[in-house]
């Protein structure tokens, strides 16, 4: 990725609207859709209708794929281009082991990836071989232990090793 700076009446090149840019960001830090409509003051069904066209925009399916979508870069490495103009490449975020995953036993850190993958709970017990409410138990148990309150707030704090 490169990074030429723009004035400030450039339009995002992602076709976000501000209302969705907002949004999204909002919902890829973990917030719940009705967090977020508290905290614009407006309806969770205006949310919803904006996350569907931000989904749509990002090609994104769900909520753990607007946040890898939305992860900033780690390094920005300065190129200079003939002409003496220079211009920033940023590396894509590699995702790194998180060290508060410790906690968690080794079928838990296989349903935290799968769960950071997109995979729904049913898709998830399909490929470990158990039931989906095994997966729906051990998902209440990962978020106890790693005090998290949803999928996309786990995808963040997996993807920022906090």
């Amino acid at each position: 990725m490169l990074a030429i700076e723009n004035s400030p009446d450039v339009r995002d090149p992602r076709g976000l609207t501000r209302s969705e840019a907002i949004v999204a960001s909002l919902a890829a830090r973990g917030h719940s859709d009705k967090l977020v409509a508290y905290e614009l003051g407006t309806r969770i069904g205006t949310v919803s209708a904006l996350l569907a066209r931000v989904y749509r925009k990002l090609r994104v399916r769900t909520r753990a794929d607007l946040v890898d979508r939305l992860r900033a870069p780690r390094e920005a490495v300065p190129l200079h281009l003939p002409g003496g103009e220079t211009v920033l490449a940023f590396t894509q975020p590699t995702p790194t082991p998180s060290p508060f995953l410790a906690k968690l036993s080794p079928a838990e850190r296989e349903v935290v990836a799968l769960v950071t993958k997109g995979h729904r709970n049913d898709e998830i017990a399909e490929l470990r071989g158990t039931s989906p409410r095994t997966v729906a138990h051990q998902l209440t148990r990962i978020y106890e232990k790693l005090g998290v309150g949803s999928r996309a707030e786990l995808c963040v704090r997996v993807g920022t090793n906090a």
